[in-house]
């Protein structure tokens, strides 16, 4: 019987496993051998159909050598994968690590507008794009702002009412800002905020009233959830700073820099050291502003972190979101600078509204982050701009020296690319307390601020 001779398409040394494979039914195989029968049936397909395309099909009828045919099935399976994987190649991946590649890309001012979109949409996402605007307060009340405008320029379409098409008119504007810029925690929270007074709108109101409504509606969070709520912040936070003090803090955060003016204010003898990193150096803006207050302080970049930290007493911090598993999110180097003061047992205090808290969990920055810009404010991945970085003002005898330098050799690499996140997750173990502007809660307690203030904060 011709079931005793090795099939054409198994080697001579395993024809007796081929041969059982071969006597048994489907039913009666294992998962493995059905497998490889359908894989090897499969190859036997994709070699035919190669040989037929190439003029060849009588010969792909005749066995081939038990020995020549499983180099012709390897070789056949992965052409074809190659040919199907360049047209479906992710254009992000050729920019960014395949790891990173779920990360949200910015448009930037490359970004094309719909039509329905407001110019002072327009001029704030453009703004967002070059940050001009930075800070989660900031952009959250700059959005607020532009949105009002939109409103007071909305008419309603003919029979249409205004708390169901409105939505539908601001989804272009959301989508486009969101396009030049991703969308921050304190602005989501926000844009969930007004969606809720749309859809609560009363049906027997005019347009007049109801946009009137809406628009007293967002000053009444701008003032109560931001403006109101720092204030609160900035009391309970005074508490925590002494005569003597050394305030270590990152980067520039809006609120914090409230805490330590009203600390002067109050003639607190403190002294501050700013801790500060590229490509934005914000801490700049605030040594500038410490200054001209009259705040006795010191500056330095994150790469003198641990001696600054040596003679730190506390460190306050601004977070761009609470997430609900105590962790932070903020300005990469942050967790950097409360590790640091983990390990010089200096207590880490956190200064958050609580409208930034939000019910998403991260156990690290490579789930959801940003993907930053450069010094010169190019979009992160062009290798040309790492020497913005680590050579500050590109010394030409470094980079056009008569030896190559280490850092010449890295930017001539084609296959280096510069990856700048925006943000970093800070565990909930390095933070010794949040301020917040209902009072100072230990990080555990988010979740239970947000299970039982979010009704609340709501209305």
């Amino acid at each position: 019987m011709d079931a005793t001779k090795p099939t054409p398409s198994s080697p001579v040394p395993a024809s007796s496993a081929g041969q059982g494979a071969q006597k048994k039914s489907m039913k009666e195989m294992t998962k493995k051998e059905r497998r490889e029968l359908q894989e090897k049936q499969r190859a036997e397909k994709a070699a035919q159909r190669q040989a037929a395309e190439a003029g060849g099909a009588n010969k792909a009828k005749k066995p081939t050598k038990p020995t020549a045919q499983p180099k012709t099935v390897s070789n056949a399976a992965p052409v074809v994968a190659a040919k199907s994987g360049a047209a479906q190649r992710n254009p992000i991946d050729e920019e960014y690590p395949s790891l990173l590649a779920h990360l949200h890309v910015a448009k930037g001012t490359t970004g094309k507008a719909d039509r329905d979109v407001h110019p002072a949409v327009l001029t704030l996402g453009l703004a967002y794009a070059e940050h001009r605007v930075c800070g989660s307060n900031a952009r959250c009340v700059a959005l607020l702002c532009a949105l009002k405008t939109v409103i007071s320029d909305y008419q309603t379409p003919p029979n249409m009412h205004i708390s169901r098409h409105l939505q539908t008119y601001l989804s272009p504007q959301i989508n486009y800002l969101v396009g030049m810029r991703p969308m921050s925690v304190s602005m989501g929270n926000a844009v969930r905020y007004l969606k809720y007074e749309i859809s609560i709108l009363d049906v027997d109101m005019t347009d007049e009233e109801a946009k009137t409504h809406i628009i007293g509606r967002i000053d009444s969070f701008i003032n109560e959830r931001i403006l109101r709520a720092d204030e609160e912040l900035v009391e309970h936070a005074l508490r925590k700073i002494q005569d003597g003090d050394v305030v270590l803090t990152f980067a520039r955060s809006s609120v914090v820099e409230k805490v330590l003016l009203a600390a002067k204010k109050r003639n607190i003898d403190f002294r501050v050291i700013v801790v500060d990193s590229r490509p934005l150096l914000e801490g700049k803006y605030l040594l500038q502003t410490l200054n001209a207050a009259g705040i006795d302080c010191t500056y330095t970049w994150i790469n003198g972190l641990s001696v600054a930290m040596a003679s730190a007493t506390k460190v306050f911090l601004g977070a761009h979101a609470m997430l609900s598993n105590g962790a932070m999110l903020s300005r990469v180097g942050a967790a950097s600078v409360a590790l640091a003061a983990s390990e010089h047992r200096v207590p880490v205090l956190v200064c958050c509204e609580t409208y930034k808290f939000t019910d998403r969990v991260q156990l690290d920055a490579f789930v959801w982050n940003e993907l930053g810009k450069c010094a010169d404010g190019a979009t992160a991945g062009v290798v040309g701009h790492l020497a913005d970085h680590l050579l500050p003002g590109r010394p030409e005898h470094l980079l056009n020296g008569p030896t190559e330098s280490p850092v010449k050799a890295m930017l001539d690499n084609p296959r280096l690319k510069l990856l700048s996140m925006v943000y970093d997750v800070t565990p909930s173990s390095l933070i010794s307390l949040v301020v917040t502007d209902i009072g100072m809660i230990p990080c555990e307690s988010v979740s239970m601020v947000l299970r039982e203030y979010k009704p609340m904060m709501q209305q």
